[in-house]
């Protein structure tokens, strides 16, 4: 859920994104363009960004780097699509 919301911000902003979920509790935010492009600085500037906004909203720990993105404590998601901290 967390990889979906980032992506969806980097994605209304104009920028070409995807996610894959890693081992334990990393999430990955791909630089998806369709021509092949290498990504600048600035698209991880957005990452981290939109990360950082994700997170506050729904109140995660979380560590971002270079789209890597490693959650601290370890969450569940309910039924009503809220992150609870197990």
């Amino acid at each position: 859920m967390l990889g979906t919301l980032i992506v969806k911000a980097l994605v209304k902003h104009g920028w070409p994104a995807s996610f894959s979920i890693q081992v334990g509790y990393q999430i990955q935010i791909n630089y998806a363009h369709p021509a092949g492009l290498k990504p600048g600085a600035d698209f991880w500037d957005a990452v981290a960004i939109a990360s950082r906004i994700v997170a506050r909203t729904y109140r995660l720990h979380i560590t971002e780097r270079w789209g890597v993105i490693i959650f601290e404590k370890p969450y569940m998601v309910n039924d009503r699509g809220e992150f609870r901290e197990m």
